[in-house]
């Protein structure tokens, strides 16, 4: 683990989690990640099983089995020299610029504060004020680890991950876990447009349209699109999750964990 010096500036390395299964999604995404952000200046390493692609400015961690989640980003960790890991999830596309001015300004709050955890893609407002830049996402409150588009103290990330846990788990089990690290922050404002393009293994046809607008080379022979039924599924789904957000922040968690009994 790298220990940055008392009075120098940490260290940021981009961490695109993924596994050999969604092989195919790499082109699109590291395709969308040069054309939407082509002044990223930070190592960008890919995490992979066994296969070792070769994309330019791209290192390649490969973590072996397949285990879970959380063990391949475990492992992948252990190679990361960086004291800070911004996290990207490989089926989350970038379909506009990212706003670079917003971020070096949160970059350069995070050289001074040096925060556990930064939401930058804020899926909601933060829970507190903290400045314009950043609010505070208090203890309690549901997804408080998110994974999405998220910059992390490597050593905070390390504490909190369980082997065995899907991203999914780590999100909803590591949230209570995070409760004890102190303040974590969310961007008040969207850094990284991304969309979701990848839904229980399958493209989604809304986010398959953008990108397809895009010009970015896909290859769709080794992935199926959703079918109608299943597109409505999910969509009742997102509708669900904005019905669930009329709950009381406090109570979400509790609600969410009483649902899944």
């Amino acid at each position: 683990m790298s220990v940055t010096a008392k009075g120098s500036q940490p260290t940021i390395g981009v961490m695109v989690v993924s596994c050999d299964h969604y092989s195919d999604i790499w082109i699109p995404f590291f395709h969308c990640f040069r054309k939407f952000w082509p002044s990223c200046q930070y190592p960008v390493y890919l995490v992979t099983n066994h296969l070792d692609p070769s994309f330019t400015g791209v290192q390649t961690i490969q973590v072996g089995t397949d285990v879970s989640w959380s063990d391949n980003v475990i492992k992948a960790l252990a190679t990361v020299r960086e004291d800070y890991v911004l996290m990207f999830i490989d089926d989350l596309l970038l379909h506009g610029p990212v706003d670079t001015a917003t971020l070096r300004q949160i970059i350069s709050w995070v050289h001074q504060e040096r925060p556990p955890h930064v939401q930058l893609v804020p899926s909601e407002p933060p829970d507190a004020r903290h400045n314009p830049l950043v609010g505070r996402v208090l203890p309690g409150s549901l997804y408080r680890t998110s994974t999405v588009m998220s910059l992390w103290k490597k050593e905070a990330l390390l504490a909190l991950l369980q082997p065995g846990e899907s991203a999914w788990a780590f999100e909803l089990a590591g949230s209570a876990r995070s409760d004890a690290l102190g303040d974590f922050f969310r961007s008040w404002h969207e850094c990284f447009p991304v969309t979701n393009c990848i839904i229980k293994g399958r493209w989604l046809p809304s986010s398959l349209a953008t990108i397809r607008q895009l010009g970015v080379p896909l290859d769709l022979s080794r992935r199926q699109v959703m079918t109608r039924r299943q597109h409505l599924g999910y969509l009742g789904l997102v509708l669900r999750a904005k019905v669930f957000r009329l709950f009381p922040r406090k109570w979400r968690r509790k609600v969410r964990i009483w649902l899944l009994r």
